[in-house]
């Protein structure tokens, strides 16, 4: 397990290793102001150690071309391996403070993609959805999917509302939507007639809502003023709890993008930009 150390030194040992990135990506300068970073770099943060054998993603830059950047945390001296839905496409080595920083030596095809980040010796892995369109100009759509966690959209993505939006259901039943929107913004969320769940975009842009299990076969998600009056409106299709021990699979929802299933039983839709436009 990753021992405690002082927190100047776990500030200097990642801030020197995303320096070392820095230097061999050859991002554009068009590139660097369309990055996805997570709201807080894990080296901003007072984390816990991971569970043993579970890598965790904390530091995520796609730029518009596709180059990458990935960083995060595990056990002291993993052997971490990544793959590019479902085809391996290296591996990398924890130091021993247990921080680690992966680059690919191909762009992310555009497309949804989703990267899988696992301990060679076991547990749970972290999964990374993007959506990259180069013909568009667009910010890559970056969705976080953590072992323990619910999914979280990342910063960088467009705040137009719901340009960057996803869905979860877990074996359970259990509901999660989050996106992008401008700060202060409120989001709601409907099953039928009855309100499931009302937030506000956080001053990053981030929200999220957990909502309890439902038999509907539909979620409407609206962004709403200050005023409380409806602006942008969805209706999106409930996914069906997943099955544990199923293979991971992509399907395309139509119009409203895509349905990634995983081996553990989760289920997320990655809502198209355009979707319910």
């Amino acid at each position: 397990m990753t021992q405690n150390r002082p927190v100047a030194l776990s500030l200097l040992g990642f801030a020197v290793a995303l320096a070392a990135v820095g230097l061999a990506l050859s991002l554009s300068a068009e590139d660097e102001r369309r990055v996805e970073v997570l709201p807080q770099p894990v080296s901003q943060m007072a984390q816990p150690s991971p569970e043993r054998h579970t890598v965790m993603v904390e530091v995520v830059r796609i730029g518009e071309r596709g180059d990458t950047v990935i960083a995060g945390r595990a056990d002291s001296m993993a052997d971490i391996q990544v793959e590019l839905t479902g085809t391996a496409i290296g591996s990398v080595l924890a130091d021993s403070r247990g921080e680690w920083v992966f680059v690919p030596t191909a762009p992310i095809p555009e497309g949804l993609q989703v990267l899988t980040l696992a301990d060679k010796a076991g547990g749970p892995p972290s999964r990374v959805l993007t959506v990259i369109s180069r013909h568009h100009g667009q910010p890559a759509r970056t969705i976080l999917v953590p072992p323990n966690d619910r999914l979280r959209v990342l910063s960088g993505s467009s705040r137009q509302d719901f340009a960057a939006l996803a869905l979860e259901r877990t074996p359970t039943g259990s509901v999660t939507i989050a996106g992008r929107a401008e700060p202060g913004k409120g989001v709601q969320a409907w099953f039928g007639k009855g309100l499931a769940g009302r937030t506000q975009a956080d001053p990053d842009g981030d929200w999220r809502l957990d909502l309890a299990n439902s038999a509907e076969p539909l979620v409407r998600v609206e962004s709403v003023d200050a005023k409380g009056k409806s602006q942008v409106r969805l209706d999106l299709p409930m996914p069906p709890p997943g099955q544990n021990g199923a293979p991971q699979s992509i399907t395309v929802q139509g119009s409203l993008g895509w349905r990634v299933a995983f081996p553990d039983g989760r289920i997320v839709d990655v809502v198209d930009a355009s979707a319910g436009r």
